[in-house]
């Protein structure tokens, strides 16, 4: 007898205790939970992280053309890329790193990068003749992981400076045509039609790194480029920029096109 009028007390109480309810965030930010009971009230902060770390490889651009036999790979590394408020969004202290040989499928080295403020620097990493790629990953707090990669060639025969949207001698329809340049080393550009310059870029490839006005006919560009520690001066006769000769000697030379 007593069994049954247990049994009945605690079905009545289940139907008086209204069912839990359960909240899923679908974005990423603070969420809030209010409690109450009576004249007591609680509120509880949390931060709601549904998405993985976001890496982007910065340089070598990707496609790029690299003269030497080792680059240096920056990128950066966030989380919560897609709330716009007060969260953090630099909370790694380090992420992985991978280089491979596409052309023999294999993983050549590997290893662990810091990564301060967001940013990462492998520095002077040794790479493979041919096509490479590197893959960086991070994982948040939370255990969401995200990766990035990027390919990139080496040619130890590339020049110091090439066109990569034009070819030397092509014709366009629009005065103004911002012209990419892959540089095979860190290269800085003295001059540009004898005008000063003095930009610097990384190995790899570069946007816009020209934007002149062209005139009707033929237009001719000449870039005195100086890259690790040897100078030199190319002409060409082109559309757009062109590139300096290849040679490595640490003469001035003059190349036309």
């Amino acid at each position: 007898m007593k069994r049954a009028l247990v049994a009945v007390a605690l079905a009545l109480l289940a139907l008086a205790v209204p069912p839990r309810a359960f909240a899923q965030s679908q974005s990423t930010g603070p969420v809030t939970f209010h409690a109450s009971t009576g004249t007591a009230t609680d509120d509880l902060d949390v931060q709601v992280d549904v998405a993985g770390p976001v890496i982007q490889i910065l340089t070598p651009v990707a496609g790029s053309v690299i003269g030497g036999t080792s680059t240096t790979i920056n990128g950066t590394v966030n989380d919560f890329a897609d709330f716009d408020g007060a969260m953090p969004g630099n909370t790694f202290q380090s992420a992985t790193w991978a280089l491979s040989d596409v052309q023999l499928g294999v993983r050549v080295l590997s290893g662990t990068v810091p990564v301060v403020d967001g940013h990462f620097t492998i520095p002077d990493l040794p790479l493979v003749i041919g096509f490479n790629a590197v893959t960086v990953s991070a994982t948040d707090a939370v255990g969401f992981a995200g990766s990035n990669v990027t390919f990139f060639q080496v040619d130890p025969n590339a020049p110091a400076a090439a066109l990569s949207n034009f070819h030397d001698g092509q014709a366009t329809l629009f005065q103004n045509v911002p012209i990419d340049i892959d540089f095979a080393a860190p290269t800085t550009i003295v001059s540009v039609n004898g005008v000063a310059d003095g930009r610097s870029f990384p190995a790899g490839l570069a946007s816009d790194v020209l934007d002149e006005s062209l005139e009707f006919g033929t237009n001719t560009f000449e870039l005195a480029l100086q890259a690790a520690e040897r100078r030199r001066r190319s002409r060409s006769r082109s559309t757009a920029s062109n590139p300096p000769t290849p040679s490595r000697s640490r003469a001035r030379r003059t190349r036309r096109w």
